[in-house]
């Protein structure tokens, strides 16, 4: 089924949770992407929180509403093939987000500019908190990947191309918790919560 809404204007300002969940809504994206979605939300707030509490400036209202966006084509993907980041960064863009837009583009494979995580952004921040929810359940790394290697590493390919994202990750992840002196394990504790819960006003609620 093809889509078409006229784009708002262009503006800094991001579209908030309820927008966000509108526009998911219209283009028929399935309530398990939905609930994946906010899953993925709800540990970019709360990271970027704990980022934010360590002086790192972060946009979170442009970090949450990409995150809430990043699969809004992941069904058309499966349902014509095709790359489910570059369409959906190709929708969000139309639609007058496109810093947004960015965001979704990168949220499976960073690129070589942010190889290095010199600075943790918005689009690195949503590309971890990504590759740490696997369907709605918070989990490790390796729990994560070990899971995609099942579903997508049908050729060697594949495999390699996942173990690369897998190595990705794991640098990643360091220098992010290396900044906050925390272990990375403190955001499973959000499988307390239900996925659209969010816990950008007291994110004391990862402590034991």
């Amino acid at each position: 089924m093809s889509h078409y809404f006229p784009p708002v204007s262009l503006q800094r300002s991001s579209p908030d949770r309820e927008t966000c969940l509108e526009i998911l809504c219209r283009y028929d994206v399935p309530s398990h992407i939905v609930a994946h979605s906010q899953r993925v939300a709800q540990v970019t707030v709360t990271l970027g929180g704990l980022l934010a509490r360590s002086g790192l400036c972060l946009d979170l209202a442009l970090a949450e509403a990409g995150a809430l966006l990043h699969d809004i084509a992941k069904m058309i993907s499966i349902e014509r093939g095709g790359d489910h980041a570059a369409e959906g960064a190709e929708i969000v863009s139309s639609l007058g987000f496109p810093e947004i837009g960015e965001i979704v583009r990168r949220h499976v494979h960073l690129g070589r500019e942010d190889d290095d995580f010199s600075r943790i952004t918005e689009v690195v921040l949503v590309n971890y908190a990504d590759k740490r929810v696997r369907h709605t359940e918070v989990v490790d790394l390796e729990d994560r990947f070990d899971d995609l290697v099942d579903r997508y590493g049908i050729t060697a390919e594949k495999r390699r191309r996942i173990q690369l994202l897998r190595a990705q990750a794991l640098r990643q992840e360091a220098h992010i918790f290396q900044r906050l002196r925390q272990d990375p394990s403190c955001l499973n504790r959000l499988n307390r919560f239900e996925p659209h819960i969010f816990l950008e006003e007291d994110t004391c609620l990862l402590q034991p």
